[in-house]
């Protein structure tokens, strides 16, 4: 597994996927305007983390540990919230980001802890939501808050990878003819994969990985899911 950290990290760093942003870095609480398009959320410098922080602290937690269910629910440090709607959550998160939207945050805000740092994010520097949720989460008491501002796009640009929940998987592989440009990737020895397997998947086992990985598909924006045999 962490051979295949490695490797999905580097080629994060090459797929264009349309929905990224450039994350840029802006000083002081201001509204960044954008001619061409939707303007910057207001940003807090007091609530904000930047992509190098969270990475700086993703690598103090985690040590550059595959980041397995077990390990992801054993940190004390921090918690990622993802208050995106639940079908981009579903496509991809951070990994080890649970999801609430804002008008979920005061119903559920016993879920949130008041001993860890909170850290919320939504999709990007023109997404407001992660504002939202954390102003209504700092209204019903807590206080070791912070906003990624930067959000899910800055993530995937900096080389890091994205988590996707069975619904959006399940979705994608009977909806080729809609979303066909996808690939499926079984990290899993050959003989695993030949017994059972996601329809329409690739068999790239990760002991095999520089024999195969020509086996990739040549467009660069091509959304590649790795999988394996679930959260060992």
């Amino acid at each position: 597994m962490q051979r295949l950290r490695h490797h999905v990290a580097q080629l994060a760093t090459l797929l264009l996927a349309a929905f990224l942003l450039t994350a840029c870095g802006m000083a002081g609480k201001t509204a960044a305007p954008d001619a061409a398009g939707p303007q910057h959320v207001e940003q807090d410098p007091q609530l904000r983390i930047t992509t190098a922080e969270l990475m700086d602290l993703f690598d103090e937690v985690y040590d550059g540990q595959p980041l397995i269910k077990a390990r992801l629910d054993a940190n004390d440090r921090f918690l990622l919230v993802d208050a995106r709607p639940l079908g981009r959550y579903q496509e991809g998160h951070i990994p080890g980001a649970i999801h609430m939207t804002p008008g979920e945050v005061a119903n559920n805000i016993d879920q949130l802890p008041r001993d860890r740092k909170v850290i919320f994010y939504c999709g990007g520097l023109h997404c407001p939501l992660s504002s939202q949720a954390a102003d209504i989460a700092m209204e019903h008491g807590l206080t070791n808050v912070r906003v990624y501002y930067e959000g899910d796009p800055a993530w995937r640009e900096a080389g890091n990878y994205l988590i996707s929940k069975t619904p959006y998987v399940y979705h994608m592989v009977m909806n080729q003819a809609d979303e066909a440009n996808f690939t499926l990737i079984d990290t899993r020895p050959t003989d695993v994969h030949r017994k059972s397997f996601i329809p329409g998947s690739l068999s790239i086992p990760i002991n095999q990985w520089e024999l195969k990985k020509s086996l990739l598909p040549r467009d660069l924006d091509t959304r590649l899911i790795f999988y394996c045999g679930g959260y060992g």
